[in-house]
């Protein structure tokens, strides 16, 4: 990786110098509301956000605000605080703001995928091995 110029980075250091981030984590009591106000004015001004793991990765009134004050060029979420939305708890909508529903990720071949996955783990398991696809093991 050091050879491609890849090295590994502190939260602060990649908002404050990539342009465009994009969420791709558990959400967990220490990940929970990772990205709000503070993380959000690091990012340099007119950058880009993409959240395709967990709502509850972002703070979504800083969120919103950092959309709005124009902080963030653009953003693209596939996961909402409240799914699916509600009349009480509709999904944002603004113009910079690209909303999919949280199966964004969905063909029939992913599908399939999904299937073939979980099957290898379970069966890895009971052969008293550890599954090669988790992401959070116990």
């Amino acid at each position: 990786l050091a050879a491609a110029g890849v090295h590994p980075a502190p939260l602060d250091e990649l908002l404050g110098s990539c342009r465009a981030v994009t969420l791709h984590l558990p959400l967990t009591a220490r990940t929970e509301g990772l990205i709000g106000e503070r993380e959000l004015a690091l990012m340099p001004r007119g950058s880009f956000l993409v959240n395709t793991a967990r709502a509850g990765l972002l703070d979504w009134g800083a969120f919103l605000r950092a959309l709005e004050s124009g902080h963030l060029a653009a953003a693209a979420v596939d996961t909402l605080p409240v799914e699916p939305p509600t009349p009480e708890s509709p999904a944002p909508e603004r113009p910079t703001l690209l909303v999919t529903p949280h199966a964004a990720w969905y063909s029939p071949e992913a599908e399939q995928e999904v299937y073939r996955r979980a099957t290898l783990a379970v069966r890895a398991v009971l052969e008293g091995r550890r599954p090669e696809t988790g992401v959070v093991g116990p």
